[in-house]
């Protein structure tokens, strides 16, 4: 009998989509057909695609969902049955899902949900987004994890499904490598949407503490979903905007520190690119990061800006720091872990 092959929905264009695409190229032998956004900026990892018309544009987006989104899920609902052993799978976000996952139900076909967060975090506060995640859980056949931290609090709320954990996989961005000495002005690279639960208010008061006579430069490097604070700080740089996969590499290059001085996490991508391009990480022991970061060498802070301040000086004064943290890194080997197309297998068998 034919093994049974994952029908994947990434109908996100940004954010879980890059998690998505990693996760696609890993269950490539799996996966039978792709359903992806027109929009998402970044070519497939696979070649077996369909193209989706979504938008971001809160009209047009309207529009689809009620003209283009019920002629979608009438063509999934004669194209798939429970007889084409197939499973539907879900690795990132979007509002349409939780119409898919309902034909899914009536054809009698099993699914997969990547559970990234469980809950909405810290200023990202919506009912009715919480509502739709929630009857996503609840409605999916199966739930894979990328922490434990999130799977025993998802337990907590109820949702008990069979499931599996699945650490964030690497290879976000490729061909990238952190080859900087220690040299001054220190450079400090804070990557990712910018949100209250990431703590870049921290860094921003710690700096208003620092000496100006102090060589250290911050870069802020994405889009700003919070109010954006004025800044009169010739040191701090911003770059309000998607960043590129080029952009990335050649932030990470010229920069000696990463810093995630996360308030609360369930785990991180841009952590995955830290481990990937193996520059010294500044990270917050909170949530699901302590899974992520226990067997990678790492400067460890507190979730306050008196911390992240006294840190950061004590980097800047001892070079030695940062030399010894390099060569552990380079030292470092990845764990052995078990395949993730193997993890699904069992599964879904």
């Amino acid at each position: 009998m034919e093994d049974k092959k994952l029908i994947v929905f990434n109908l996100s264009e940004r954010g879980t989509a890059e998690y998505s695409d990693a996760m696609i190229g890993k269950l490539d032998q799996i996966v039978k057909m792709l359903y992806c956004s027109k929009y998402f900026k970044k070519q497939f990892s696979i070649k077996k695609e369909e193209v989706v018309l979504t938008s971001t544009n809160k009209f047009l987006f309207g529009a689809l969902t009620i003209f283009y989104l019920p002629l979608f899920l009438i063509y999934l609902l004669f194209k798939y049955s429970k007889h084409d052993r197939v499973l539907f799978y879900f690795p990132g976000h979007h509002p349409w899902y939780i119409f898919i996952i309902k034909i899914a139900q009536v054809r009698k076909i099993q699914t997969i949900v990547t559970v990234h967060d469980g809950t909405l975090h810290l200023g990202e506060e919506n009912i009715m987004m919480q509502f739709a995640l929630n009857s996503i859980y609840k409605s999916a056949t199966f739930h894979v994890y990328l922490t434990d931290f999130v799977r025993q609090k998802m337990i907590k709320r109820g949702f008990e499904k069979r499931n599996i954990i699945v650490p964030h996989p690497n290879g976000l961005v490729n061909n990238i490598d952190h080859l900087l000495e220690y040299s001054h002005p220190l450079k400090i690279l804070f990557l990712g949407r910018i949100n209250k639960y990431k703590g870049l208010n921290l860094v921003l008061e710690a700096f208003d503490h620092l000496s100006k006579e102090t060589d250290i430069q911050l870069t802020i490097a994405g889009e700003w979903q919070m109010a954006k604070p004025k800044l009169i700080d010739d040191r701090i740089s911003i770059i309000d905007n998607w960043i590129s996969e080029e952009v990335i590499r050649n932030l990470i290059q010229s920069h000696h520190f990463l810093i995630l001085p996360y308030i609360e996490a369930s785990q991180s991508g841009i952590f995955t690119i830290g481990v990937d391009s193996r520059i010294p990480m500044i990270i917050t022991s909170v949530g699901g990061l302590v899974e992520q970061s226990k067997d990678r060498p790492h400067i460890s802070i507190n979730t306050n800006s008196v911390s992240v301040k006294e840190t950061i000086i004590e980097l800047y004064k001892d070079p030695n720091i940062y030399i010894g943290l390099k060569q552990k890194l380079n030292k470092t080997i990845t764990p052995d872990k078990k395949p993730i197309l193997e993890i699904f297998n069992e599964l879904i068998a």
